[in-house]
């Protein structure tokens, strides 16, 4: 335990060891989220600190990949939608991959659903050039 820990302890969340967040920004406008294994709350929490972040720094575009999660909860669908309508106010995009197989909903909020990874990478082709 640290110096830190000792003056200000909190509690901590940190994923389940079978969960997984990766993002990675593609220039300064777009970005692909990651989501693997069990979606729990500090998942969740975790997708939506990263979410906020990019958001801050002006993305515009952004794809989830969900297809290796377990389960989509509410929260993590809740999120990913207020996501989904800032970046359409921008004149952006989220493109969920994967959503469908966990049981995301069908329409959610300018959220593109059900779409292939052709899908993906076309609409990310499309963004970046000029």
């Amino acid at each position: 335990m640290s110096t830190i820990d000792d003056l200000l302890p909190a509690p901590r969340m940190a994923p389940a060891a079978s969960a997984g967040v990766s993002m990675s920004v593609r220039g300064p406008r777009h970005a692909v989220l990651t989501v693997t294994g069990d979606a729990g709350p500090a998942v969740v929490r975790l997708v939506e600190v990263m979410l906020d972040t990019i958001l801050a720094d002006g993305v515009r575009h952004v794809i989830a990949d969900l297809s290796a999660v377990s389960a989509v909860p509410p929260s993590l669908g809740d999120a990913l939608s207020s996501v989904a309508r800032v970046l359409e106010r921008r004149g952006g995009w989220l493109l969920v991959e994967g959503g469908a197989a966990v049981g995301w909903p069908e329409d959610d909020g300018g959220v593109l659903l059900e779409s292939s990874l052709l899908d993906a990478f076309q609409a990310y082709r499309a963004s970046v050039q000029p």
